[in-house]
């Protein structure tokens, strides 16, 4: 991987980050809460995550975020 295709990857990251390994976990623990759980109300992704999330961004932002970056890129 040679330096401009690592920078190709850290944009991408800033623009839509991939899921860390918190969020990884908090899933599997979610489902397996949720399979075993009494009646009641389900149990949420964010029960299960160490620090709370930062909300996803909306399509405007997003669309903002990838114009600013083909941008820098001319």
């Amino acid at each position: 991987m040679d330096n401009a295709e690592f920078i190709d990857w850290l944009a991408l990251e800033s623009i839509d980050p991939l899921p860390d390994h918190w969020h990884m976990t908090a899933m599997l623990c979610q489902l397996l809460a949720n399979i075993h759980r009494g009646k009641g109300k389900p149990y949420q992704l964010d029960d299960f995550m160490p620090v709370k999330r930062s909300k996803p961004q909306s399509e405007a932002q997003l669309k903002a975020s990838l114009r600013r970056f083909v941008k820098s890129k001319s």
